[in-house]
């Protein structure tokens, strides 16, 4: 349950039990800038923040590269700089209520 919010309050609706869990977001194809490469995604609804995943091109496991990378409204400000890695990337979004939501598509360099 959450918290409760004086904002449903003042416009008169009901606080919603839980917050949505966010669908996957989109990864773009990565970027090349002055600061080194990046990757640019379309961010999915109730992300409060994403985290970033990151294989080698022979690993069996996942490692967390990013914990809380946030996106911001406007044109080219959701980007993330990529380490010199190759390998995969995958993301999702985490609720504002701390829940992981469904993972992007891999993005393989």
């Amino acid at each position: 349950m959450n918290e409760p919010d004086d904002r449903y309050n003042i416009v008169g609706e009901a606080q919603p039990e839980y917050y949505p869990i966010p669908p996957a977001p989109t990864i773009l194809s990565p970027n090349s800038t002055s600061n080194g490469s990046t990757i640019s995604w379309l961010g999915a609804p109730w992300s409060e923040h994403y985290h970033i995943y990151w294989a080698a091109p022979d690993a069996k496991e996942w490692d967390q590269v990013a914990n809380v990378v946030r996106d911001n409204v406007g044109p080219g400000l959701a980007n993330w700089t990529l380490p010199a890695m190759n390998g995969s990337y995958v993301m999702r979004g985490i609720s504002v209520d701390l829940q992981g939501g469904a993972w992007s598509k891999v993005l393989t360099l």
